[in-house]
Parts: structure tokens; C-alpha cells; sequence
């Protein structure tokens, strides 16, 4: 746990900004499948180098667009009123049972 530290938090904060994420965890998947980010181990620094490479051409190329992209996904995703909504469907349907 001492590793991770505030992890999950920080990719949220990053992603609330825009802003592509890189990440040693591999709980976060989720950046690999929607395209939101790169995820590898922590000593693999060819892996590292490469994503960087093609993050900065897709910024370079898609910039307003993949900011949008990716503040679009925290938003809809990641964000506390997701969270509140995903619980307020929960609890309304433990009330219909």
C-alpha cells in the first residue's frame, strides 16, 4: 500500500485535466482500453521512452480534441456525481426488491 500511495487519486486528477496518464499499476487498466493512457512496469524504460513518443505525436496532432476526449471519460466515468448517481440507481433498486 505504502508503494502506491495516492495512485488512483492522481490518474483521477490527471485525467480531470486532460491530460493522458502513465501508470505503473496495473489496476488501471482501464486507461489502456479506452485510450486514455499507458501502463508498464516500473523498471521498463524502453516501454516508457516509446509511449512517450507516441503520446507526445497524439497531442501534438489531436490536441484540443484528446483533452476533450479524455476530461469527457473522468466526467462521465470517474467523477463524484458519477459515483452519486451509480448509488442512487443501487439503492433505488434494493427499494424495488
Amino acid at each position: 500500500v505504502s508503494e502506491c500511495g495516492n495512485a488512483s487519486q492522481k490518474v483521477r486528477q490527471y485525467l480531470a485535466c486532460g491530460k493522458p496518464v502513465f501508470s505503473t499499476h496495473h489496476n488501471h487498466q482501464f486507461l489502456v482500453e479506452n485510450d486514455l493512457g499507458s501502463i508498464f512496469e516500473h523498471d521498463d524504460y524502453v516501454a516508457m521512452a516509446e509511449s512517450a513518443l507516441k503520446w507526445l505525436d497524439k497531442i501534438k496532432n489531436q490536441q484540443g480534441e484528446l483533452e476533450s476526449r479524455i476530461r469527457k471519460y473522468a466526467v462521465n466515468n470517474l467523477s463524484c456525481e458519477h459515483t452519486f448517481l451509480k448509488r442512487i440507481n443501487l439503492y433505488q433498486k434494493v427499494l424495488e426488491l
